[in-house]
This record gives structure tokens, sequence and C-alpha cells, in this order.
């Protein structure tokens, strides 16, 4: 007895018995059955992700041999490691650089295309602690406030230092919306 190749079943018995012709045309119609195709993958907890990130950080310290160790010193090298791991569980990662006022150079940020998600960067020094945050989350606002592929602003601050008081209090402040544009606040 033969098998459909559609769904594997008993070819005789199979109740969707259509020919290669109309499913490869119902494929680029968008209109086939899409059980068959293969499930993707449930989403990954975001705000576990930002926060277990100083965990591979200090990965990064230990290298093998005499290796050099690799150290986040500024927002470049945080950049990159997230740059390095977001292609672990996203598919469409884009890079949005940009030159903001507080910056002396360009910032990258990390738009998750289908997830309409924007992931900015900070990271905590001696001389950029809260009220220097809070404005250049002022300024991060106001440029992806009409953005068309920003729902959410994610603002991940890295603060090895613990130079916020109270990060947790500061997340919930730093998450608050605005019209058009969800913001969310992860400090680790």
């Amino acid at each position: 007895m033969a098998l459909c190749w559609f769904r594997g079943c008993n070819r005789s018995a199979c109740p969707d018995r259509r020919t290669s012709a109309v499913i490869a045309e119902q494929l680029f119609r968008g209109t086939a059955d899409r059980a068959w195709q293969t499930p993707s993958p449930p989403p990954i907890p975001w705000k576990t992700f930002l926060r277990r990130l100083p965990l591979a950080i200090r990965q990064f310290r230990q290298r093998w041999g005499t290796r050099q160790p690799f150290r986040v010193e500024d927002e470049h090298d945080l950049e990159d490691v997230v740059r390095s791991l977001l292609p672990l569980f996203f598919d469409d990662v884009r890079l949005r650089s940009r030159t903001p006022s507080y910056a002396p150079d360009t910032r990258t940020d990390f738009l998750l295309f289908q997830e309409k998600i924007l992931l900015t960067i900070k990271q905590t020094t001696l001389d950029r602690q809260q009220s220097c945050l809070e404005n250049q989350l002022e300024e991060d606002k106001s440029f992806y406030r009409n953005a068309p592929d920003c729902g959410t602003l994610w603002l991940y601050v890295y603060d090895p230092q613990a130079y916020l008081q109270d990060p947790h209090l500061l997340e919930a402040i730093w998450s608050q919306g605005e019209e058009g544009l969800q913001i969310k606040c992860v400090i680790s």
C-alpha cells in the first residue's frame, strides 16, 4: 500500500489526495494547509535571556590556555556579545545603527523583525548612571516612537558594578509604555 507523500498516511484513505500541482499552487498563494510544516519553536523567555546575559559574559572571561579573556569594557563590546547570541534564538535580526546626540559615535540597536521588538543596550559606568540613562531613554523613545517596525522597545542596562540604586524599581519606572510604543526594561 502506497503512502501519501503529503501527510504520510495511507494513500487510498487519505482525506487530502490533492495533486502536487494543486498543493504547489496553494503554497504559492499561501492558502495551503500548513499542518505538515515544522512547528515554530516556542518563544524564548526574553526577560530570562537578558537577565542571564551577564552569566554568558562571565564565561567569556575564562578562556582556554593562554588566550586573552574577552572583557566587556564598553557598550560596543556588549553589542558584540548580543549580536553573536541573538541569531541563536531569532531568525531575522536586523541591525539599526545611529548616532544619538548622547553618544560620541555610532550605536547599534537590534530589531527582531518578526517579533517587532527593538533592543537598545546601555552600560553603566561611573559617569553614566541613573539621570544620564533616563535622558538617553527619553531620546531613544522619541526616536523609535513612530518607527513602523517597532512595537516594543526593550531597554537592556548592563550594570556590572551595581551603580544603580534599586534596579527593580528603575525597571518598573522605565517600563512605562507610551501611546504607540510599549517599553520594557531589564537591568542586570
